[in-house]
């Protein structure tokens, strides 16, 4: 069964434009190869955090809205976290 899920992604500042578009390809990749389909990609831009993560002060924020089989979801969680470019992220399933 398909749910709906958000995947926010946060991508190294220090990454350059090209970098940053395989990075994020990568992503879009991993979703649609495992029979996801994208509803929303929407960029935030790049961001001061909370606190330091891998040593990064900032981060680049892309918000993901996506149908995915339940059961994919974890896998999803692994392919992104290994994603080069990728410095934290989060999927959370959306109330239907």
């Amino acid at each position: 069964m398909k749910r709906a899920y958000e995947l926010t992604v946060l991508y190294a500042p220090d990454l350059t434009s090209d970098e940053l578009k395989q990075s994020q390809d990568a992503v879009v990749g991993h979703i649609t190869t495992l029979g996801g389909k994208i509803s929303k990609n929407e960029s935030w831009g790049r961001k001061m955090l909370a606190y330091k993560i891998k040593k990064h002060q900032d981060a680049v924020y892309v918000l993901y809205a996506i149908e995915l089989e339940s059961l994919k979801a974890q896998e999803l969680e692994n392919l992104v976290k290994h994603t080069l470019g990728v410095i934290r992220h989060l999927c959370i399933v959306l109330e239907q």
